[in-house]
């Protein structure tokens, strides 16, 4: 299954060695049994492979959708930001869920950017938030076609940094007007010597995923962020927000 951005933009190194916002006709985005933290990690829930006290069994070792039930939909807010934009685009990401035929299961419908563009996927999920795997997913594609080098490679990455150690920030946030337990974990999957070299426009990219008990399918913000390289602001910010649940 693919997602088409017709006409997105996306991030991409300038001959210069610069940051450049350039149009891409199609930016594809697989969902097919996408697997980020181990093999058996995919939608179907599996965690045999998830590594003790890693950021991996933080994100993944805990049902995310324990507390839906029945029908509705999950909708996230969406912002891509930064220095190099002349404005933010805004959008958002609709999560239709059913219940499905499968024990515990649910079929879901995905709206990526329906407020712009017509983006849509169909999937099932036991255990695990599908915006996870979008998040996910859309980023690989991203930094392939920004640096030229494989979608597999940052799909590794990704994987690698999720099965090693680390600990979640916990804090608080406002969701329409209540205050949620939140905890955070951040991976920094390009901060080394060999990486930094081949990109270093993208060697302090940080990633965060907070998630919190207190909201249905567990997740309240995904985020990527690419800093300027002398620190002195965010050349590029990438947000999914939860808004609401919609009965």
């Amino acid at each position: 299954m693919s997602l088409f951005a017709h006409g997105a933009l996306i991030l991409r190194r300038a001959v210069s060695g610069r940051l450049a916002l350039l149009p891409v006709g199609c930016l594809s985005l697989s969902l097919a049994a996408t697997v980020f933290v181990a093999p058996s990690l995919a939608l179907d829930g599996s965690r045999a492979e998830l590594v003790e006290g890693s950021a991996g069994e933080r994100v993944y070792g805990v049902n995310h959708l324990a507390d839906l039930q029945g029908s509705g939909e999950l909708v996230y807010d969406y912002t891509l930001e930064g220095d190099i934009l002349e404005e933010p685009f805004k959008d958002e990401v609709r999560l239709k869920f059913e219940e499905s035929d499968a024990e515990g299961g649910f079929d879901f419908d995905i709206a990526v950017f329906p407020k712009t563009r017509t983006l849509s996927v169909s999937t099932t999920a036991e255990t695990i938030n599908p915006l996870l795997l979008v998040f996910f997913q859309r980023d690989a594609d991203f930094m392939s076609r920004n640096t030229g080098g494989s979608p597999q490679f940052f799909r590794s990455r990704l994987r690698d940094m999720l099965a090693q150690p680390a600990q979640a920030e916990e804090g608080t946030a406002e969701v329409a007007d209540d205050e949620i337990a939140v905890e955070t974990v951040s991976l920094m999957p390009y901060d080394d010597a060999d990486a930094a070299s081949r990109m270093p426009d993208f060697a302090k990219k940080l990633y965060q995923i907070s998630l919190s008990p207190d909201l249905p399918g567990s997740v309240y913000e995904l985020s990527s962020e690419v800093p300027a390289m002398d620190g002195s602001g965010v050349r590029l910010r990438e947000t999914y927000r939860f808004r609401e649940l919609v009965r």
